[in-house]
């Protein structure tokens, strides 16, 4: 509607009751919305308590809630390692405990006022000892024993015998700790107290032949091979071969035979230690390809064409579990497998064959089940066989029965490779500070020789042939191609004898049978030494020196008590390490509980700022909302007010 006499006009919008309400409603709705969300956030403490309420907020909680739990998880590894390894901890220094004990009685026992009696009685003491070594080997966490390996569920060690079994084996519990991160939280009887003798180990190189079934990764000794391309010629055509998708020896053979048909053709050796290329009568070729390794791995690199056949180096491929018996010694297998082998340890004696034996597991099974208390393992190299003692006080030792399987599976154990500590029946030998025993030769050179440094009877020989008085090296000391014996064969040809002898007081040339005297001849003059009987390796380790100590004491062997005293000091020094490792691990432990202990309270930190309120703020906001709310209550009671015009 307009206005009479003006220049402009202007239209009246009528504002109708049902808008007014519709509009006061709304704004009432939304600061009670606003007050009922406040009012949440004051009862819950939190920010947001439905994604709805911030989903950006929400998402980031979840990401920091995940993170916490798994630094709980962690946190709680780390917790149950410590745990475990102060166990170990404080049984170790038990172990110590008792050595030391067994070290006092051992001196007093040696002393001229000890008797047989007193001794018989000392015999009854460490055999509490040793009971009581036993039971501490044996103690649990939780429902786990502490010094069982992987073998957790059952006790460790066992009095058998008059020795010592122990049933676990060297693994080791690991922890997570942090993502891609695991520390040890166990030590193993084997690494903690010896309780695995030290390996015969197998001497041979069992050779398995290549066979078509060789995988790659078992090739070089366990290394395999580097994956990539090889270039192949024959002089006119060349490809390029990938061998990337390879996994064993024949997948090679069939993609080179498929790739480079009508160039070369693959197949394994004659020796079957290899692989070989041929071409008719055409020249080879095999190159690397962008710098790779992979024809040198596989022993086929030849960067130069020259006449066929390629014929492949060695790739002296790991023996395996499932490597066949016959496959062993470049494919001629042993000599006899019905050929018995001998294996005695201490109270206990086996005689087996491998007749039966199809696979290398075979054999490690009809080892290993022959009741004589060993395990028998393939070695770390991938070459041969090693053989453990599971029985701790009792000496190992195998020799063939009327064959020579154990000597071609290198199981015999030599005398060059015999620990000095194992000769003369166990008895060792003596030696002191300084020299302990001269040679003489013929032509009047004198050899003065230290071996108390000596572990083995090579390391003697070694001494003896490279001493700097052995001028020329015409004396040369061996061992007998027959017989546990030294031999020494002095070549200089001088007019004089050669004569060996003990001196400063040291037994060393009597304990190794070559003290005596060869009278002049024609040289070469040779000494064969007696007979140096070999008691057999054994276990040196808390239960081994106790079993000893007690035998000596019962035996009224003031010698033999003496020697005891060296196996409790190595004793000794084995669980004073391993408490000193276990040490090491609780440390680290430690340090991860702190960082994940510090991590967590930064997590926490970010999770308040991200989910909690501020509950000054939010009451103050609350409080006025309250007040919005009640401004508009009182706006609405006064702005729709009934009256005759609302029911016309």
């Amino acid at each position: 509607m307009g206005i009479v006499g003006s220049s402009s006009s202007f239209t009246l919008t009528r504002i109708t009751n049902t808008l007014q309400r519709n509009m006061l409603l709304g704004s009432m709705n939304q600061s009670l919305r606003r007050i009922l969300e406040l009012q949440d956030q004051i009862a819950t403490g939190r920010r947001i308590n439905a994604p709805s309420d911030d989903p950006i907020g929400a998402n980031a909680t979840m990401e920091l809630q995940d993170a916490m739990e798994k630094a709980a998880r962690y946190g709680a590894n780390v917790e149950t390692g410590l745990q475990r390894l102060g166990r170990s901890e404080v049984a170790l220094r038990d172990l110590n405990d008792i050595l030391t004990d067994a070290k006092t009685l051992m001196l007093q026992e040696t002393n001229a006022s000890a008797t047989p009696e007193t001794r018989r009685n000392a015999a009854i003491a460490v055999d509490g000892m040793l009971k009581e070594a036993i039971s501490i080997a044996n103690r649990k966490y939780g429902n786990t024993y502490l010094f069982g390996g992987a073998e957790t569920r059952s006790a460790p060690f066992e009095l058998l015998s008059g020795a010592v079994a122990y049933t676990g084996d060297d693994a080791e519990m690991f922890a997570n700790v942090s993502d891609g991160i695991s520390i040890a939280v166990s030590i193993s009887g084997a690494a903690a107290l010896g309780a695995l003798s030290t390996e015969i180990r197998g001497g041979a190189d069992l050779a398995p032949v290549v066979t078509t079934e060789t995988k790659l990764r078992d090739l070089n000794g366990g290394e395999g091979i580097s994956s990539g391309s090889i270039m192949v010629t024959d002089g006119a055509d060349t490809t390029y071969i990938d061998l990337s998708a390879a996994e064993s020896i024949g997948d090679v053979i069939d993609i080179i035979n498929n790739d480079a048909a009508g160039i070369v053709t693959a197949a394994i050796n004659a020796a079957r230690d290899g692989l070989e290329l041929t071409t008719g009568l055409g020249p080879i070729g095999v190159y690397e390809v962008d710098g790779g390794t992979t024809a040198g791995d596989l022993g086929i690199r030849r960067e130069t064409v020259a006449p066929g056949p390629l014929v492949g180096a060695d790739v002296n491929p790991r023996l395996k579990e499932a490597t066949l018996m016959a496959d062993l010694f470049d494919g001629a297998g042993l000599t006899n497998p019905a050929a018995s082998v001998t294996i005695t340890n201490g109270a206990k004696t086996a005689t087996i064959d491998f007749s039966g034996a199809v696979t290398v597991q075979d054999m490690l099974n009809i080892i290993n089940t022959c009741g004589a208390g060993v395990t028998a393992r393939i070695n770390e190299a991938g070459t041969g066989m090693d053989i453990v003692s599971n029985l701790n006080g009792a000496r190992l030792s195998i020799e063939d029965a009327g064959g020579t399987t154990a000597e071609e599976l290198g199981l015999l154990m030599g005398l060059d490779r015999t620990k000095l500590a194992d000769l003369n029946d166990g008895v060792g030998v003596a030696t002191v500070y300084g020299d302990d025993l001269r040679i003489t030769r013929s032509d009047g050179a004198v050899i003065e020789v230290d071996i108390s440094e000596a572990t083995t009877v090579q390391d003697v020989i070694d001494l003896i042939n490279n001493d700097p008085e052995n001028t020329g090296g015409l004396l040369t000391a061996s061992v007998a191609g027959a017989g546990d014996r030294l031999v020494l064969t002095d070549a200089s040809g001088g007019p004089g004898d050669m004569t060996v002898e003990d001196i400063n007081g040291s037994f060393a040339a009597s304990n190794l049978g070559i003290e005596g005297t060869v009278a002049n001849g024609a040289p070469p003059m040779v000494l064969t030494g007696g007979d140096l009987s070999p008691a057999g390796i054994q276990t040196e380790n808390i239960f081994t020196a106790l079993v000893r100590l007690r035998d000596a004491l019962l035996d009224d062997d003031t010698g033999a008590i003496s020697r005891s005293g060296a196996l409790l000091d190595a004793a000794q020094g084995r669980v004073l390490n391993s408490i000193a490792e276990v040490g090491v691990r609780e440390q680290r432990l430690e340090l991860t509980k702190n960082r994940l202990e510090d991590e967590n309270m930064h997590l926490e930190r970010l999770l308040s700022n991200t989910l909690d309120v501020n509950l000054a703020e939010t009451i103050t906001k609350f409080q006025n909302e309250q007040v919005v709310y009640q401004a508009g209550l009182a706006t609405a009671a006064a702005l729709l007010q009934n009256s005759l015009l609302n029911y016309l």
